[in-house]
Parts: structure tokens; sequence; C-alpha cells
């Protein structure tokens, strides 16, 4: 990010940010959609939302998940995140119902 800063002195870091969170939206909301029930339903595969599927986890193995969940955003570097910052990111890709019942459980 830093060296497409560098390049890009017009743009701002949350224009970027912004940027980067509606494709983020975007790419989520596509997988969805490229899989059809039609070519799914025979190979007995459901598509699902991710923040469908993540609070489906998180009814299984509430500890691993938020775990998981705290590993990833301390693993983030470029740019680091605090545990609010990185549960608002997720929010910002539609996983509202997955953020809701991780701030239970992280904080």
């Amino acid at each position: 990010m830093a060296r497409f800063m560098r390049n890009r002195p017009d743009l701002s870091r949350e224009q970027l940010d912004r940027t980067r969170e509606l494709m983020d939206k975007h790419a989520t909301d596509a997988l969805v959609r490229d899989f059809p029930p039609e070519v799914l339903t025979p190979l007995r595969i459901e598509a699902q939302h991710p923040d469908e599927f993540v609070l489906h986890l998180l009814s299984l193995a509430p500890g691993v998940v938020a775990g998981a969940a705290r590993d990833h955003c301390q693993s983030m570097r470029n740019p680091p995140k605090s545990i609010e910052e990185y549960l608002n990111s997720l929010e910002g890709l539609g996983m509202t119902q997955t953020v809701a019942e991780l701030r239970d459980l992280m904080f």
C-alpha cells in the first residue's frame, strides 16, 4: 500500500482503504452469484454467504473461531489493525452477524 501511495499522491489513505473494502465486498458477492444452485446442487454443495458460513462455525466452536480471528488480526502488518478495526472491516464486507458474535467473544 505504501508503494501505491507513493505512486499516487493524489489519493488519500482513506480513499485507498475504501476502494479495497468495496473490491472485497464485490468479490464476496460475486462468489455467491457465480455458483448458481443448478451447478452446485448435483454436487451436493450449497453456496453460502461468508457471514452465514462463519456464523455456523461460531455455533460449533466459538472459542476456536474467535481465536482464529484474533490470530488473523494480529498477523496483519500492512496495515496493522486493532481488533476493533479488524471487526469493522469484516462488518464492511457484510459480515454483520459474525461481527456481533465476535465482539461478544473478543471483548
